[in-house]
């Protein structure tokens, strides 16, 4: 797309280009992405870590909040209940059996929605 978007002198390319540009879509290629991928991995991983060394000696009520304060911090998203309360086990036990359930899950579903498009894919051939 940024190739195209640079690079490309079909007729109506520059009105294409100018449309984009008029809704605020930006042009990204793959290092930008992958970059962006990689900064918020560092940054979940900061917080969880930052989080599970103010840990010791406070509640799971408490250990939520910490851990909800440094993402805010890394400006990373919140996520929801559940993942929250799947970290906060992993901080306070150890136990990577919740979180784990949780990715196994995420896996299941994009699995079937690559099914999903994979059959209407074939279905229009």
């Amino acid at each position: 797309m940024k190739t195209w978007h640079t690079s490309c002198t079909c007729p109506g390319a520059q009105q294409e280009r100018q449309r984009l540009a008029e809704a605020g879509f930006e042009i990204r290629d793959f290092a930008d992405i992958r970059e962006d991928a990689r900064r918020l991995s560092r940054a979940r991983k900061e917080a969880y870590e930052a989080a599970r060394a103010r840990a010791a000696g406070k509640s799971r009520d408490e250990i939520r909040d910490i851990y909800l304060a440094e993402r805010r911090a890394r400006d990373l998203n919140v996520p929801s209940d559940r993942v929250i309360d799947a970290v906060v086990e992993r901080i306070t036990t150890g136990n990577p059996l919740p979180a784990a359930k949780i990715a196994g899950e995420g896996l299941v579903r994009l699995g079937k929605t690559l099914y999903g498009i994979s059959r209407e894919f074939r279905q229009h051939q």
